[in-house]
């Protein structure tokens, strides 16, 4: 199955300041009750997908679509923000 970068359409992600979501990936496992197992095959599998788990942030509140920053995928340019 190819994944949907390598097809070239409608591939976007998403981010938001380390400073408005202040909580880490590692604060989350070891407070929120999520078992250590589950945290660790998360985190495996992001990192077979190519991902870094080491800066992903929890929020437990809403959070405003207008505080997100939101980057395109382009197979000539990869990531960027749209202009």
């Amino acid at each position: 199955m190819m994944a949907t970068h390598e097809v070239g359409d409608g591939l976007i992600r998403f981010g938001v300041d380390e400073a408005r979501v202040p909580l880490t990936w590692r604060y989350h496992v070891r407070t929120s009750g999520m078992k250590v197992k589950v945290a660790r095959h998360l985190e495996r599998i992001a990192r077979e997908l190519g991902a870094d788990p080491s800066p992903w942030r929890v929020v437990y509140e809403p959070m405003p679509i207008v505080e997100c920053v939101f980057e395109v995928w382009e197979p000539d340019s990869g990531w960027h923000v749209p202009a």
